[in-house]
């Protein structure tokens, strides 16, 4: 059902009862099988909508003349994302940047307020170059 209160509603127990079952090894990894399940089920509706369309009727003066097929675009990115994450990221922000450790002594913190700087005027670049 993609949903923990739905499936616990249809087989008649509480939620309560759900996570007491997850402490125990099989019933925890048959969920995680379930859940997978679920996924991929939402996977295949999001293609299907991105590339095969919808069909919706077409109205005139409130009067069904017609269908036409209508696609998501943003189904369609959003799988992209998915799949090929380092080519279809967002570029409006740089990708991830590692941080120092900002536990070392208090002299290193204008290191760190220094290299933050740097990054935010680097970040800032490729936003105005977009």
């Amino acid at each position: 059902y993609g949903t923990i209160a739905k499936a616990c509603e249809v087989a008649g127990v509480p939620r309560s009862e759900h996570y007491r079952w997850l402490k125990g090894k099989r019933y925890a990894a048959r969920f995680v099988e379930a859940e997978e399940q679920s996924i991929q089920a939402l996977e295949t509706e999001a293609r299907r909508r991105a590339l095969a369309g919808t069909e919706r009727p077409l109205l005139y003066k409130g009067k069904e003349v017609g269908h036409t097929r209508t696609f998501s675009d943003p189904l369609m990115m959003f799988l992209l994302k998915a799949k090929r994450p380092e080519v279809y990221r967002d570029r409006g922000l740089p990708a991830r940047t590692e941080l120092p450790d900002t536990s070392a002594s208090s002299s290193d913190a204008g290191l760190l307020t220094r290299i933050s700087s740097a990054t935010l005027e680097k970040a800032l670049a490729e936003i105005t170059d977009a």
